[in-house]
């Protein structure tokens, strides 16, 4: 079983923040790499898999939040097969992604997002992004339990038991979008009723 660290031990503070720091500079280098430097990829990859082993992480979560992401990355790449590098800066653009996303879901699996909010407020971010931040990490659930709702009440008109096809899920994304957007409209009425400046 792992052992959560003392949240009141200064020590364990400065190893999160030690943790994060280590993590930004890998992205960042894995992110400025020559794209034609082929070699320094692999050595990043090295660095960043000895990195990840180092961390005493679930490589099962790893894994499955990694292939949860793919579709993200594949499609960010996937525009780079109609410019001038094609099928190779589309390899180079993917080994980047997934380096980079490797690192940030081992982050986040050592240092919790509220750490992580409070590491960045003593950065000095501004307060707006932080508020910013922190919402989405709130609201993220309740998006979540209203796909499921939509989805299970979907399922319960149709009297069916297989899973939702793209169709579906389209559709249960448009709906999300249009209730997500309401309910941030009245949330930020009711924050502003209570005095809440942006």
């Amino acid at each position: 079983m792992e052992e959560k660290p003392d949240r009141t031990d200064p020590q364990a503070g400065h190893t999160q923040a030690a943790r994060v720091v280590a993590t930004l500079l890998l992205v960042c280098t894995v992110a400025w790499l020559p794209r034609a430097a082929l070699m320094w990829h692999g050595g990043a990859a090295g660095v960043a898999v000895l990195w990840l082993g180092a961390q005493r992480l679930s490589w099962l979560r790893l894994t499955r939040n990694l292939v949860a992401l793919l579709p993200v990355t594949a499609g960010m790449a996937l525009f780079s097969l109609f410019g001038e590098g094609g099928w190779r800066l589309f390899g180079v653009l993917m080994i980047k992604g997934l380096l980079c996303l490797a690192l940030v879901c081992g982050l986040m699996q050592k240092v919790s997002f509220m750490e992580l909010l409070a590491l960045l407020a003593r950065a000095r971010l501004p307060g707006p992004l932080l508020t910013t931040l922190a919402l989405l990490e709130r609201y993220r659930f309740v998006l979540r339990d209203e796909s499921q709702r939509l989805l299970l009440a979907r399922r319960c008109r149709l009297l069916t038991a297989e899973p939702p096809g793209w169709q579906a899920r389209a559709a249960v994304l448009g709906r999300l979008f249009t209730r997500g957007s309401d309910r941030a409209e009245r949330i930020y009425r009711a924050m502003e009723a209570r005095g809440w400046r942006s």
